[in-house]
Protein backbone atom coordinates (compact mmCIF):
# COMPACT_ATOMS: atom_id res chain seq x y z
CA UNK A 1 0.00 0.00 0.00
CA UNK A 2 2.83 2.43 0.85
CA UNK A 3 4.43 1.76 -2.51
CA UNK A 4 1.21 2.59 -4.38
CA UNK A 5 0.82 5.77 -2.33
CA UNK A 6 4.41 6.80 -3.10
CA UNK A 7 3.95 6.07 -6.83
CA UNK A 8 0.79 8.17 -6.91
CA UNK A 9 2.54 11.07 -5.19
CA UNK A 10 5.52 10.82 -7.55
CA UNK A 11 3.20 10.82 -10.58
CA UNK A 12 1.33 13.85 -9.23
CA UNK A 13 4.58 15.73 -8.58
CA UNK A 14 5.80 14.98 -12.12
CA UNK A 15 2.51 16.13 -13.63
CA UNK A 16 2.66 19.40 -11.67
CA UNK A 17 6.26 20.02 -12.76
CA UNK A 18 5.42 19.41 -16.41
CA UNK A 19 2.35 21.66 -16.22
CA UNK A 20 4.53 24.48 -14.93
CA UNK A 21 6.91 24.06 -17.88
CA UNK A 22 4.37 24.79 -20.62
CA UNK A 23 5.61 27.44 -22.97
CA UNK A 24 4.19 29.47 -25.79
CA UNK A 25 6.10 31.17 -28.55
CA UNK A 26 5.29 34.34 -30.45
CA UNK A 27 6.89 36.38 -33.22
CA UNK A 28 6.23 40.05 -33.77
CA UNK A 29 7.68 43.21 -35.28
CA UNK A 30 10.06 45.26 -33.16
CA UNK A 31 11.59 48.39 -34.69
CA UNK A 32 15.38 48.51 -34.68
CA UNK A 33 18.29 48.71 -37.08
CA UNK A 34 21.60 47.64 -35.58
CA UNK A 35 23.42 45.24 -33.24
CA UNK A 36 22.99 47.71 -30.38
CA UNK A 37 19.21 47.67 -30.96
CA UNK A 38 19.38 43.88 -30.94
CA UNK A 39 21.08 43.81 -27.54
CA UNK A 40 18.62 46.33 -26.05
CA UNK A 41 15.53 44.64 -27.50
CA UNK A 42 16.60 41.19 -26.34
CA UNK A 43 17.49 42.49 -22.87
CA UNK A 44 14.13 44.25 -22.49
CA UNK A 45 12.27 41.10 -23.52
CA UNK A 46 14.37 38.81 -21.33
CA UNK A 47 13.61 41.05 -18.33
CA UNK A 48 9.85 40.76 -18.88
CA UNK A 49 7.99 38.40 -16.49
CA UNK A 50 7.52 34.85 -17.74
CA UNK A 51 10.03 35.05 -20.60
CA UNK A 52 12.07 31.91 -21.13
CA UNK A 53 14.10 33.13 -24.13
CA UNK A 54 14.08 36.02 -26.58
CA UNK A 55 15.86 36.87 -29.81
CA UNK A 56 15.54 39.62 -32.39
CA UNK A 57 16.55 39.33 -36.05
CA UNK A 58 17.85 42.64 -37.49
CA UNK A 59 17.23 41.52 -41.09
CA UNK A 60 13.50 40.91 -40.59
CA UNK A 61 12.90 43.09 -37.49
CA UNK A 62 11.11 40.12 -35.92
CA UNK A 63 11.36 39.26 -32.25
CA UNK A 64 10.89 35.61 -31.32
CA UNK A 65 9.96 35.04 -27.70
CA UNK A 66 9.26 31.88 -25.71
CA UNK A 67 7.26 32.60 -22.57
CA UNK A 68 5.08 31.00 -19.92
CA UNK A 69 1.37 31.57 -20.57
CA UNK A 70 -0.33 33.02 -17.52
CA UNK A 71 2.82 34.97 -16.67
CA UNK A 72 2.98 36.90 -19.93
CA UNK A 73 1.32 37.40 -23.32
CA UNK A 74 2.26 38.79 -26.72
CA UNK A 75 0.55 42.06 -25.82
CA UNK A 76 2.47 42.34 -22.53
CA UNK A 77 5.76 41.62 -24.32
CA UNK A 78 5.08 44.31 -26.90
CA UNK A 79 4.16 46.74 -24.12
CA UNK A 80 7.47 45.97 -22.38
CA UNK A 81 9.36 46.83 -25.56
CA UNK A 82 7.37 50.02 -26.08
CA UNK A 83 8.18 51.03 -22.49
CA UNK A 84 11.85 50.41 -23.32
CA UNK A 85 11.58 52.87 -26.24
CA UNK A 86 11.00 50.58 -29.23
CA UNK A 87 8.00 50.58 -31.55
CA UNK A 88 6.27 47.24 -32.06
CA UNK A 89 3.49 45.97 -34.28
CA UNK A 90 0.92 47.14 -31.70
CA UNK A 91 2.51 50.01 -29.79
CA UNK A 92 4.34 53.28 -30.34
CA UNK A 93 7.45 53.68 -28.18
CA UNK A 94 7.46 55.55 -24.89
CA UNK A 95 8.92 58.92 -25.92
CA UNK A 96 11.00 59.43 -22.75
CA UNK A 97 12.54 55.95 -23.00
CA UNK A 98 13.16 56.41 -26.73
CA UNK A 99 15.02 59.68 -26.12
CA UNK A 100 17.50 57.76 -23.93
CA UNK A 101 18.29 55.18 -26.64
CA UNK A 102 21.44 55.51 -28.76
CA UNK A 103 20.81 57.67 -31.84
CA UNK A 104 20.92 54.74 -34.26
CA UNK A 105 18.19 52.97 -32.25
CA UNK A 106 15.89 55.98 -32.63
CA UNK A 107 15.94 55.84 -36.43
CA UNK A 108 12.43 54.89 -37.56
CA UNK A 109 11.90 52.22 -40.19
CA UNK A 110 8.82 51.97 -42.39
CA UNK A 111 6.09 49.70 -41.12
CA UNK A 112 2.32 49.65 -40.56
CA UNK A 113 1.33 49.98 -36.91
CA UNK A 114 -1.31 47.40 -36.02
CA UNK A 115 -3.07 47.40 -32.68
CA UNK A 116 -4.94 44.56 -30.94
CA UNK A 117 -8.43 44.24 -32.40
CA UNK A 118 -7.48 45.48 -35.87
CA UNK A 119 -7.71 43.27 -38.94
CA UNK A 120 -5.76 40.05 -38.46
CA UNK A 121 -5.03 40.57 -34.76
CA UNK A 122 -6.93 39.31 -31.72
Amino acid sequence: MKRAHFSALAALALALMLAGCKQAQTRFFAEGSCPECQALIEAALEDAPGVVSASWDPASSLATVSYRPGRSSEEALQQALAQAGFATGYYEPDSAARSRLPECCRTPITRKLERPGEAGHP
